[in-house]
């Protein structure tokens, strides 16, 4: 189990990661195979899709250009990952990065007028779990809740950076 060190905010905390510590950016191959480097910020959140929940992701993907066009994107950089074989953690990552700040405005985006209005307009439905990971790992927790180890974000991340993943989309 690694070491934790937690930095506290009003709003909640940041973990820092082992791995994230390493380094502010990975370099990655792109699907035309050439390499290509992406900014990692303090505050990291991987969502991580089966083949099961393709749909979902392509809908998130959809759902975050549409917001980031509507200018209610905070300032975060998102990366679409897919494995290079099977047996990976995830045949899909969705990288959202940023500040800690960004990130947490990351989160209440989603609970935002024109965000719902975007989601409606999109699926023509209410349902979110159409955007849905089948879970998430990352190293920042909202006020009231916590984080008991790091110990897969950071598995995760050296599977990143070892080359498990190529980088798909930049959004």
């Amino acid at each position: 189990m690694s070491q934790m060190k937690i930095k506290e905010y009003s709003n909640g905390k940041l973990y820092i990661s082992d791995e994230l510590e390493k380094s502010a950016s990975i370099t990655l191959k792109n699907v035309n195979g050439q390499q290509e480097s992406i900014v990692l910020g303090e505050a990291v959140d991987l969502c991580k899709f089966s083949k099961r929940l393709e749909s979902n992701l392509k809908n998130q993907v959809s759902f975050l250009i549409s917001c980031r066009a509507a200018g209610i994107m905070p300032p975060v950089n998102v990366y679409e990952l897919t494995a290079v074989s099977s047996g990976t953690v995830a045949d899909s990552v969705l990288m959202i990065t940023g500040s800690f700040d960004a990130q947490m405005k990351y989160y209440s985006m989603f609970y935002l007028p024109t965000a719902e209005s975007i989601f409606e307009k999109l699926f023509h439905s209410k349902n979110w779990n159409l955007i849905n990971a089948e879970s998430s790992i990352g190293n920042i927790a909202q006020k009231g809740y916590g984080i008991i180890s790091l110990d897969s974000f950071d598995d995760l991340i050296r599977r990143i950076k070892n080359g498990d993943y190529i980088l798909t989309k930049i959004i």
